[in-house]
């Protein structure tokens, strides 16, 4: 039991993970896509207007700079965006994650029983094999302890 509560707790991990870069993907992806108009006008600026423009829209321009890094960094060969795919491949994760989470919270309460039941079996066991008279002795000490 403690072998799959450990198995399911490392597939939460790693789907917890893929799904953060997954979003940041779309994050990045719909900023690219959004301040894409503002990269093409700078481009198309004369040189001696691009410093103006640049400094009117250096936010947009900035944004637009850091999500194409981001993108051509974890896109690799692949340039095309997908972000309907990735949405949905959230979704997904999302409910795959959830699923996950139930199977843990149930698995742990099997291992509580579990420990439960192997706390009184040894304490039955213990019980059985120390001898009547030394359990009086045991018995009483804690008695004469606590008085």
């Amino acid at each position: 039991m403690k072998k799959r509560y450990w198995n399911t707790n490392s597939e939460i991990k790693q789907t917890e993970r893929l799904l953060h870069e997954r979003k940041e993907l779309i994050d990045q992806a719909e900023n690219y896509l959004q301040y894409r108009e503002y990269h093409k006008a700078y481009k198309q600026t004369k040189p001696k207007k691009q410093e103006d423009y640049a400094e009117r829209y250096r936010t947009e321009l900035a944004l637009y700079d850091r999500a194409e890094r981001y993108l051509k960094e974890h896109l690799g060969s692949d340039t095309k965006l997908r972000p309907k795919a990735w949405k949905a491949e959230v979704a997904d994760l999302t409910a795959q994650k959830d699923r996950l989470y139930r199977e843990m919270r149930s698995l742990k309460e099997e291992v509580a029983e579990a420990e439960t039941v192997k706390r009184c079996v040894e304490t039955v066991l213990t019980d059985r094999t120390i001898p009547p008279t030394e359990q009086r002795k045991e018995k009483s000490k804690t008695h004469d302890v606590s008085l």
